[in-house]
């Protein structure tokens, strides 16, 4: 049950997204979704820290199931930078067997992600998922972390940011999340 769910999430979370953004990448969308299982949509993903920041195979099978299904429609970029994401041909056929706008809750958490993090680029949302991401697991394992010491860790696993550019994101992302 919950996979289903997550796939008709998926698609509402594109839906929603449609013209915030100027391009929605795979990047985005695996972030976008990272921080919607982080406001506890039960989507059954579990995420490690890979090469863009926090990464689940299981999403990128599902939004290539969606993609086969003509749910959504992901086409390669003609220059080779990524994908263009957005909804197929067959989406309101799916979507009309669940409404998920009957879901308050769930709905404002969709609004909210969309809100928040649909404007920015991959290499940002990379960022600020990354930054959450090894801040949370400090915090699971009971380690007393500050600041200064998860911008060091961030700065080893993304050197390609300046310091005070990963500083500035540490501070979004608190003020999105206020924790």
């Amino acid at each position: 049950m919950a996979q289903e769910l997550a796939l008709y999430i998926i698609a509402e979370l594109v839906a929603r997204i449609g013209t915030k953004t100027v391009d929605l990448g795979k990047i985005q969308l695996q972030k976008m979704v990272y921080f919607l299982c982080e406001l506890n949509v039960p989507m059954g993903y579990d995420f490690q820290i890979y090469h863009y920041g926090p990464f689940c195979s299981e999403l990128a099978e599902d939004i290539d199931r969606l993609d086969t299904l003509g749910v959504l429609s992901v086409v390669p970029d003609r220059e080779g930078y990524g994908y263009h994401i957005s909804i197929g041909e067959y989406f309101e056929n799916m979507m009309k067997e669940k409404t998920l706008r009957d879901d308050k809750e769930l709905s404002e958490k969709i609004d909210f992600v969309v809100e928040k993090f649909s404007h920015y680029n991959p290499s940002d949302i990379e960022l600020l998922a990354t930054i959450h991401f090894v801040k949370k697991i400090f915090l699971e394992n009971n380690k007393d972390i500050d600041k200064t010491h998860i911008i060091g860790i961030v700065y080893k696993l993304k050197p390609k940011f300046e310091l005070s550019y990963i500083s500035s994101k540490y501070d979004e992302i608190q003020s999105i999340f206020k924790n």
